[in-house]
């Protein structure tokens, strides 16, 4: 949520109501100092932070998995690249570290991570000229940004929740259902708008004006700068749009088996790029859903070619409408726009993912495991797991290759997404949750390891994990082989470049070489 800036005289007012430097008592020497700690540097900059003192602190530094609370020392709303750099100086002279928010839906609650917080909600502009590149503000959130390309009649791929933000969601790949014929978001993205670690400011900043530095920022941009601003290469909006669904009420591990196997097949062989599809697993449900970017009339004989291996007995929905209207179904929403508001809802969840190659299919004795563990676990958390397809021989996501974006993995099938909130959504979160999460992925990973599935993920034969789906209970061994497999090297190098001293840092962040 963008929030009103303080202005320097404003911000002296504060700081010196704040410490009584009204009745007389001198200003701490920690913080006359700019040198000697962050709040007294970012106020002598003429920056107004928010800080633990201050009543907003609960509210602004409130994370979107309550599971994991950071304390950052200071939440900094800049309007301008000067004084991000200015905000930058200030971490670099005293030792902090940055990390930078743009929706804040961080699973790991890594944009709340660092010592000192670069918000990005002033960042809210979005244009779009007449060939479609849209200059996309860091602090807008995906609903927003459907809502403004649709006035004029554009369009990106980009994730199904509106409440989520561009930045990191364009800074690490970006999967929605249009993927599949447009590619992930950050494969939209033509320019940068950034601040590096060493507060040099670039704008337009394109493949042919700095061929590394793109290259990183696109996939991985968070380790390497702020980006204020991604220019975005939008798509006209499809004419059609008609939204599927196959619900299974109820079904055995038998009839999702053989459902989720008839998906991943369907996906993997004869799916349009035009087609994006999702697996749903639920405590009591099984549904196979997405949209068809085409005409209704074409839609049935693509469809039919699922239909013909799927069980019976699922309940099945089709319906037409404008491409908006399908981003409002995909949200769950009439309401797309975010502005005005905080944080849709909050969580308190342990989520994993995993990426599977698409050389070896899914076998159905580990499938069937699977379903069993799920449907017969008696956990009172509130689970999910959703399948997306990524690949398959027609999808846009695996034409593009590696040396084009940083994003780890180019040739992988299915993403799964394994997610289990606490019974009440809230803290605390129970202890049996992470190890129940853990359970499904060692069902499908151990169980595919005998059929030949390697955690080499730049192997063809390899699984890997979807970095926007980020999982802190990786090792960093983990971290580097599941998010970035070959990509690592060549960013640890760049990483040496352009942040040398980790200036913007998380936990499971690029290391420089």
């Amino acid at each position: 949520m963008s929030r009103p800036r303080r202005s320097p005289a404003a911000a002296a007012a504060w700081l010196s109501a704040f410490l009584g430097v009204h009745s007389g008592v001198a200003l701490p020497a920690q913080l006359a100092n700019s040198d000697s700690s962050l709040a007294g540097c970012l106020y002598n900059a003429g920056l107004s932070p928010v800080t633990m003192a201050m009543s907003d602190y609960g509210s602004d530094s409130a994370a979107y998995n309550q599971r994991l609370q950071p304390e950052p020392t200071a939440i900094l709303y800049p309007s301008s690249h000067d004084e991000i750099a200015s905000a930058l100086s200030c971490a670099s002279q005293t030792g902090a570290k940055v990390s930078a928010r743009g929706g804040g839906h961080s699973y790991a609650s890594y944009s709340l991570d660092g010592d000192l917080v670069i918000d990005l909600g002033n960042y809210r502009n979005i244009t779009v000229d007449g060939n479609g590149v849209a200059s996309i503000g860091a602090g807008n959130r995906l609903g927003d940004i459907y809502l403004a390309l649709d006035e004029q009649g554009w369009a990106v791929a980009a994730g199904v929740c509106e409440a989520v933000g561009i930045g990191g969601h364009a800074g690490f790949g970006g999967f929605g259902l249009p993927s599949r014929m447009w590619g992930l978001l950050s494969d939209q993205v033509i320019g940068y708008d950034v601040v590096l670690a060493n507060g040099t400011a670039y704008t337009h900043l394109t493949r042919s004006s700095d061929p590394d530095l793109f290259w990183a920022l696109n996939g991985a941009a968070p380790n390497f700068g702020i980006v204020t601003t991604y220019r975005v290469q939008a798509h006209h909006e499809p004419a059609n749009a008609v939204t599927y669904s196959y619900y299974y009420d109820s079904p055995s591990s038998s009839e999702a088996t053989d459902a989720l196997l008839a998906f991943a097949d369907f996906g993997n062989l004869s799916a349009p790029a035009n087609l994006g599809m999702v697996a749903t697993t639920g405590t009591n449900s099984f549904e196979i859903s997405g949209v068809w970017y085409g005409p209704k009339i074409e839609f049935g004989s693509v469809i039919q070619r699922l239909k013909d291996d799927l069980p019976g007995g699922y309940t099945e929905t089709v319906e037409r409408m404008s491409w908006i209207d399908s981003a409002k179904h995909l949200a769950g929403t009439d309401d797309l726009s975010t502005h005005g508001k905080m944080l849709v809802s909050r969580d308190s969840f342990y989520a994993k993912s995993l990426m599977t190659p698409s050389t070896i299919p899914l076998e159905r004795t580990v499938v069937q495991n699977f379903f069993e563990y799920l449907f017969t676990s008696n956990s009172s958390s509130k689970w999910f797991v959703e399948t997306d397809l990524y690949g398959g021989r027609n999808s846009y996501i695996n034409s593009v290759h590696l040396n084009e974006s940083a994003f780890g993995f180019r040739d992988k099938h299915l993403t799964f997404q394994l997610y289990a909130s606490s019974p009440t959504y809230g803290n605390p979160y129970p202890a049996y949750g992470i190890p129940f999460v853990q359970g499904m992925y060692d069902t499908l990973v151990d169980g595919m390891t005998k059929y030949g599935w390697t955690n080499d993920s730049s192997s063809p034969d390899g699984y890997a994990a979807y970095v926007n789906y980020v999982d802190p209970e990786l090792s960093f061994d983990e971290v580097k082989n599941l998010y970035w497999g070959s990509q690592y090297d060549r960013l640890s190098s760049l990483k040496a470049v352009y942040d040398p001293t980790e200036l913007l840092n998380s936990p499971q962040g690029i290391r420089p070489a």
